[in-house]
């Protein structure tokens, strides 16, 4: 665990990094951490002003929704300059402002410094690129269209086998949030930032980059999830290269190379920092003999590089967790790790909350749980995995998988289709997944063990009538926004207190 924040920096360093208009000179020099939230402030911050009302509607990822909760406190409405008095009381010694139509009585902070500068939030950037530029620390960045989080999630426990690790996650990661983290969360200590980065537009990736440049930059797969927002697949896959061309010098990007857009890409490319994982030994690191536990879906295989082979194993579920474990493994072996040290430290890695947890539930039933979120290829890979625990019967509820556009219809057909050979009950909610439930009953899965719910409240009120007991299996996934998740807990209720993680 790494220590605790320690970012502080001296007003000739302020000044030279934002180039501000001096309105007012202070009395201090040196100032002791960053605020944008003024009831969070304390004595000898520097608070940044930020107004929400400047930014909305602009640019998502900058975390703005247009109401006042939402990320650190900011919104639509918010306006961080009306509260520059509020932050002096609680200590601020220093104030970054907005050129823009402010009127600031200056005999209100006798003791501050006032600096003023055409946009407040590019000047937390600045802030904290220097802060990034001036540690050791090194940037691993984790994109693409699945597997993202669970891997961002691996690489960060494997690493900290060996090292101080910070991780940056979020539901809905932002580069303000990315920003204001770097400068409050970070610490000179820190040997590794591993950071998520999310994106549903081109050009936001390459801004998360300028902030935290990565020296390692991870894509775990490019595929149609949220070409409804981006447009197409090729659009996504210059989306998520911006990762690549934002690497810092001599970083290297790590790549699935099984993964069918990105290999002919790579094949395009003569990129010696080109680092790749896979099934196949032409890949830098891969995989081979994998097998699933008896007793569970948890995987084994194993894991070679530069000629050498050892055995592992995932406590993660699903045969495809192997890619998990490569993105992983790839990043512990281009920084110092052994190949025994790097099968150690993945069978430490531990799941995640809402993607592929299976507990025990009602009646000692198994209740696989990966309603996070959902395109065609998590579906597919979650089924697979029902498949494989020790049950007789199987039984899903699926949510629509969004953000598909053309897409759409076809997919949740595919999905029907594998549905119709894998479950003894199905249970839909949401438009787009009628289609999946329309090709089950026609694939053969029989009309009376197809129900389709308008809502999460409906299919709730189905759990009952399912008899549930020691042999039955049940998946929940769904795209985030269907709010599967809220089905869960319904699946655990009468063992409350005693479900477990298997």
């Amino acid at each position: 665990m790494s220590a605790s924040n320690d970012f502080s920096i001296h007003i000739d360093t302020l000044l030279a990094i934002t180039k501000p208009s001096i309105l007012k000179q202070g009395s201090h020099t040196l100032f002791n951490g960053v605020n944008i939230d003024f009831f969070l402030t304390q004595a000898n911050n520097l608070y940044i002003a930020l107004d929400g009302t400047k930014y909305n509607s602009k640019d998502g990822s900058l975390g703005f929704s247009g109401n006042e909760d939402s990320v650190f406190g900011l919104g639509g409405t918010y306006d961080g300059h009306k509260r520059l008095e509020e932050a002096y009381e609680r200590g601020a010694t220093c104030f970054i402002v907005d050129k823009a139509n402010y009127e600031i009585n200056i005999v209100a902070f006798p003791e501050a410094w006032i600096l003023v500068v055409n946009d407040s939030l590019d000047a937390l950037a600045k802030l904290a690129q220097y802060r990034i530029k001036n540690t050791k620390t090194k940037v691993v960045g984790i994109t693409g269209s699945t597997g993202k989080t669970s891997t961002t999630y691996a690489i960060a426990s494997c690493l900290r086998s060996k090292f101080n690790v910070r991780q940056f996650y979020r539901t809905r990661t932002s580069f303000l949030g990315l920003a204001i983290d770097v400068l409050t969360k970070t610490s000179q200590s820190d040997d590794f930032l591993v950071v998520e980065m999310q994106m549903d537009g081109l050009e936001q990736i390459a801004r998360f980059c300028t902030v935290t440049p990565p020296d390692l930059a991870i894509i775990t797969s490019v595929n149609n999830s949220h070409v409804e927002r981006i447009g197409s697949v090729d659009s996504i896959l210059k989306a998520k290269l911006e990762i690549y061309n934002g690497l810092r010098d001599n970083g290297r990007l790590v790549l699935n190379a099984d993964n069918s857009i990105l290999h002919k890409w790579m094949t395009t490319q003569t990129d010696h920092r080109l680092f790749t994982y896979g099934l196949s030994p032409a890949f830098d690191v891969h995989a081979s003999h994998i097998s699933l536990s008896k007793s569970s879906a948890k995987v084994n295989f194993d894991l070679s590089y530069r000629n050498e082979t050892l055995s592992t194993s995932l406590t993660l579920l699903g045969a495809h967790a192997v890619y998990t474990g490569l993105a992983a493994a790839s990043v512990c072996l281009l920084n110092g790790l052994s190949l025994l040290e790097t099968c150690d430290a993945l069978r430490a890695i531990k799941s995640v909350p809402g993607r592929l947890q299976c507990f025990r539930g009602q009646n000692n039933c198994f209740v696989l749980d990966d309603a996070y979120n959902a395109n065609l290829f998590s579906m597919l890979a979650a089924i697979d995995c029902l498949l494989s625990l020790p049950a007789t019967k199987r039984v899903a509820f699926i949510g629509s998988m969004l953000e598909l556009a053309e897409f759409s219809e076809r997919d949740h057909h595919i999905l029907g289709a594998k549905l119709a050979e894998s479950v003894d009950k199905l249970i839909t909610v949401g438009e787009a997944a009628y289609y999946a439930a329309d090709e089950a009953r026609e694939k053969g899965l029989p009309g009376n063990c197809i129900f389709c719910a308008d809502s999460v409240e409906k299919a709730i009120s189905l759990i009952p009538s399912l008899a549930l007991d020691g042999d039955t299996a049940v998946l929940v996934k769904g795209s985030g926004a269907m709010r599967m998740d809220r089905i869960t807990p319904h699946l655990l209720a009468s063992v409350i207190g005693e479900s477990f993680l298997i």
